[in-house]
């Protein structure tokens, strides 16, 4: 590979990493089958645990036959029906494929069906070849995500590469590179992807069948949020209610609690607001209804406010410009728990 193709690879691969591995929405359902499936649906896909090989072989032959595009047409059509926690897996394999064969090419082929499986097997096996250069240049990066569209999706992404190359046991090192990066937020960003990555793992062996979030220890649920440094834990303090539904398998009762908790009153605030976003991640946007019913699930009049806001400002960062807006029933629920206004009126 050429030098200037190798520096464009390393740009690219940071960049775009960035802005697939940021669409929390796309895993909902993935997250629902998790908690929500029943014993049968787990232990038929825990039969599926051979499928990375031998479709590793499939697509290997399908691709030096017809060529990348047509293969990728052709996987797509075949799982299209298929479980979420069967495709997103499946599809990393497609992309470490697209990487070996075809290098920085191969991106051109991948796209963001099934939750950006072949993006994230494709930059995995990336990162892996290149190695810590991937990480230079962060200032870079960094001005390059403030080029699009809600920038700190962009460094989001940058928080799983980076401590998925460093490795769990470097997390404060991973924060520390975030914390360099001009650009800051009081919550979000690249720090959040660090604690997100930390917690669920998603990068963590990009041809398993299934994730492998990290288990809860019940003598210190807060972990890692009470062993990093304080201008760090409001990100953590945030992101880790999105954690909590999967291994408490969705129980807000139990969530509310251990964010009432906290010690210190805005961290808890943080994890309340953080609570409500990641239940609209987890039902969906078209799911207003479940969405209030479960911030109602939180243990207080105050707390259950917190929650509808930050279920409310999660639509208000949709992907999507045209899905911007809170929907009517949550700004009626937002009005009967004293919440400031703001949020709603430019769309009543």
């Amino acid at each position: 590979m050429t030098a200037n193709k190798t520096k464009i690879l390393r740009v690219t691969i940071v960049i775009l990493i960035s802005l697939v591995f940021i669409e929390v929405i796309a895993l909902s359902s993935y997250i629902k089958e998790l908690f929500e499936g029943g014993s049968e649906s787990r232990n038929s896909f825990s039969q599926t645990k051979d499928y990375p090989r031998e479709e590793r072989d499939l697509w290997f032959r399908r691709i030096d036959k017809i060529g990348a595009e047509l293969a990728y047409e052709e996987f797509k059509e075949k799982y299209q029906t298929a479980a979420y926690r069967l495709q997103h897996p499946l599809s990393h394999v497609f992309g470490e494929l697209l990487y070996e064969k075809m290098g920085v090419d191969g991106l051109a082929v991948c796209d963001n069906t099934f939750v950006s499986g072949c993006f994230h097997g494709f930059f995995g096996t990336a990162i892996n070849s290149e190695g810590r250069s991937v990480f230079s240049s962060l200032d870079e990066f960094d001005k390059a995500c403030q080029g699009g569209d809600f920038w700190f999706r962009c460094q989001h992404g940058l928080g799983h590469g980076i401590l998925s190359y460093l490795g769990e046991d470097r997390l404060i090192e991973a924060l520390n590179i975030c914390a360099d990066l001009p650009s800051q937020l009081f919550i979000g960003g690249c720090p959040v992807g660090v604690f997100m990555e930390y917690n669920l793992r998603i990068m963590h062996d990009l041809t398993a069948v299934d994730f492998n979030p990290r288990p809860l220890d019940p003598d210190d649920p807060y972990a890692p949020c009470t062993l990093v440094p304080e201008h760090f834990q409001p990100h953590c303090y945030f992101i880790q209610p999105f954690w909590w539904q999967i291994v408490l398998k969705g129980d807000y009762i139990k969530i509310g609690k251990l964010c009432n908790g906290i010690e210190d009153a805005i961290l808890r605030q943080v994890c309340f607001r953080g609570t409500g976003n990641y239940i609209v991640q987890n039902v969906g946007y078209n799911n207003v209804l479940e969405i209030i019913t479960l911030c109602k699930e939180m243990p207080s009049f105050r707390v259950i406010a917190l929650c509808m806001e930050g279920a409310s400002k999660a639509f208000l960062i949709h992907s999507d410009p045209k899905q911007r807006y809170v929907p009517s029933a949550l700004c009626d629920a937002l009005e009967d728990y004293n919440v400031r206004m703001d949020l709603c009126r430019p769309n009543r």
